[in-house]
């Protein structure tokens, strides 16, 4: 079955007319030829390039694309990212996510997924990526899907939160407001809006034991414009025009300590308006 499921499938996939979503699982891309992530290569890159081989080897059963939700990935054992029978002390996971918008329930589903993807009944750390222009952001369009970040922590499905590419005014008012129970544990920014970290911001999490990381992932990991083209390579859909990205996320599972990937993913949800 393994080797079947890593062959070519040459044609694309029909998805059926009752289908209203697709989640498309790239599987561990560590052990995939061809898209190890290249020096220079974006995650925009790296993930159309994992995406496009997973679709390409692909192999659904009879009547899988013909459901109203589907899930497309390989069963080859190979991509496996499954950690259910692994020990999990010493293992790290951060996901982070890239909603679409400002849809919480989205945001919910796409933890779900991650936690379902990995096996796993709790994730170290989630963080959020900014899901609308980073200095446009206020707190109260934030606020809904903090909370449904929040919900997962309060059942210990979730370890620490983050967020990504927001201002500094705005991450000093997630602490200030009494709305928010859980703070942030950490916050990402790209420093290619901003060429260094501000002092002030380094005093002010050093102050609440706050993490500062870096990172160059684009705010918009999979624009539509990247979308659309995977999409219609690959699949056969009904009205594709009404075809969007609701959320994608990556994985990481690292070695605690060690600093050496053991996983590696990406889930991309798109649904039919």
């Amino acid at each position: 079955m393994g080797g079947e499921a890593c062959s070519s499938r040459g044609e694309p996939l029909v998805v059926g007319a009752a289908c209203s979503s697709v989640t498309m699982s790239t599987g561990n891309v560590i052990s995939m030829r061809g898209v190890r992530r290249r020096a220079g290569q974006s995650s925009t890159a790296e993930l159309v390039s994992s995406l496009d081989h997973m679709l390409d080897i692909y192999q659904p059963t009879k009547d899988e694309l013909d459901q109203s939700s589907v899930v497309m990935a390989v069963p080859c054992p190979c991509y496996s990212v499954s950690l259910g029978d692994e020990e999990r002390e010493p293992l790290s996971i951060t996901v982070k996510l890239f909603p679409n918008g400002l849809n919480a329930e989205a945001v919910g589903h796409a933890v779900e997924r991650a936690l379902t993807e990995l096996s796993v009944e709790q994730i170290e750390a989630i963080v959020l990526s900014n899901p609308v222009p980073w200095d446009e952001t206020s707190l109260q369009q934030l606020l809904p899907l903090w909370k449904v970040l929040e919900r997962f922590h309060a059942q210990q499905k979730v370890a620490y939160l983050g967020l990504a590419d927001v201002e500094q005014s705005l991450f000093e008012a997630v602490f200030e407001c009494d709305r928010i129970e859980v703070k942030p544990s950490l916050i990402q920014i790209n420093l290619t809006n901003c060429c260094s970290v501000p002092e002030d911001l380094r005093t002010f999490c050093r102050e609440r034991e706050v993490q500062i990381l870096t990172h160059n992932d684009a705010q918009e990991i999979l624009p539509d414009g990247v979308l659309r083209p995977v999409l219609s390579r690959h699949m056969t859909l009904a009205d594709p025009d009404r075809w969007a990205l609701v959320w994608s996320l990556r994985y990481l599972v690292m070695v605690q300590h060690k600093g050496v990937i053991k996983n590696k993913g990406y889930v991309v949800h798109v649904a039919r308006s």
